[in-house]
């Protein structure tokens, strides 16, 4: 296999990312798009074919005209652009436990990130979640299927992919309302506590379409997972829906600005930092860093429990030799 990148690709895809590191079909895809995109980069750009494409050609400089290539030619964000080099220097991670001698792909693994220009994150009012949740026609079946999904969204602050996995059986309707998401980022199960308005929202669109423990919550006509541009459609069309009564309603509404908008609120409110971490599923304290308000007393105190578990975990973890891999992994899907 020495020298055959393709055989690298093969056995990175079918047997390292499956069956020894077992990571998310989400992951999986990210790292094929990405190859895909190397090799529309080879069509568009390169000398040779992409049947030609070996590791004399597979270096620092090649992958650097690939990341420039993203930003300049296909107007890719810095974000996305170091998404694709993440999984680059995962495979080539992997190809060096062969290769290891091959100083060029070494030289790959140095390619810094990008540094991105830190933005607010842009989240919803509590007024404006209000009135958005109060647009779906509820007289109507498909309404309220409409408000359900609306409605868990935002109070369970989730990614759209715990939404769509949901089925029956994740849900707990007793004293304390939950859910529970088994597919979380990185495949992790956490418990997540919901209002009681939410879970009334939840039991009566259950009802309205008679559906069984193992159904997923929101499918299609089917039975079948819903896909993800339904719950976009939704949201869009409730959005100028409540524009029409509030002119300066946001436009960009995604379903990722009510988990911004959750998390927002809950420290506004102060719920601690650490609270928020373990509510979202946030692997790394400082990821819930961005959703510190302007309130000086609140950033500084938040600040502060940041600084203080950052110590804590830098004292406790020791890093094996494969570790920063995972950690690569999970960076990949945030």
């Amino acid at each position: 296999m020495k020298n055959d990148i393709f055989a690298y690709i093969k056995k990175f895809f079918n047997t390292h990312l499956i069956d020894e590191i077992n990571v998310s079909d989400k992951t999986i895809e990210n790292y094929k798009y990405t190859f895909r995109l190397l090799f529309k980069f080879i069509n568009e750009n390169c000398s040779f074919k992409v049947q030609n494409f070996d590791f004399d050609k597979f270096n620092k400089d090649f992958v650097l005209d690939f990341l420039c290539w993203l930003e300049n030619k296909r107007n890719n964000t810095i974000s996305s652009r170091n998404l694709r080099l993440i999984s680059i220097k995962s495979f080539v991670s992997f190809v060096l436990l062969y290769e290891i001698d091959n100083q060029e792909l070494v030289n790959i693994l140095k390619i810094p990130r990008k540094k991105e220009i830190n933005k607010k994150t842009s989240i919803l009012s509590e007024e404006e979640i209000k009135l958005l949740l109060e647009q779906p026609n509820t007289k109507l079946k498909k309404g309220r299927r409409k408000l359900a999904i609306l409605a868990l969204l935002y109070d369970a602050g989730l990614r759209i992919d715990e939404l769509l996995s949901l089925k029956i059986h994740d849900l707990n309707f007793s004293n304390i309302k939950t859910i529970t998401v088994q597919h979380g980022k990185g495949d992790k199960r956490r418990e997540i506590p919901i209002s009681d308005d939410t879970a009334k929202i939840l039991s009566i669109y259950i009802k309205d379409y008679s559906l069984t423990n193992d159904d997923y919550l929101f499918s299609n006509c089917n039975k079948e997972k819903l896909c993800s541009n339904a719950i976009r459609k939704i949201i869009k069309e409730n959005v100028e829906l409540a524009k029409k009564e509030n002119p300066n309603f946001s436009d960009k509404v995604n379903p990722h600005k009510f988990r911004h908008s959750k998390a927002t609120h809950l420290i506004n409110k102060g719920v601690s930092v650490v609270e928020v971490k373990e509510f979202l599923g946030h692997v790394d304290l400082s990821s819930t860093q961005i959703y510190i308000t302007t309130d000086l007393l609140k950033k500084r105190e938040a600040l502060k429990t940041i600084e203080q578990q950052l110590e804590i975990n830098n004292n406790n973890s020791i890093v094996g030799t494969n570790e920063w891999l995972d950690n690569l992994i999970q960076d990949s899907i945030m």
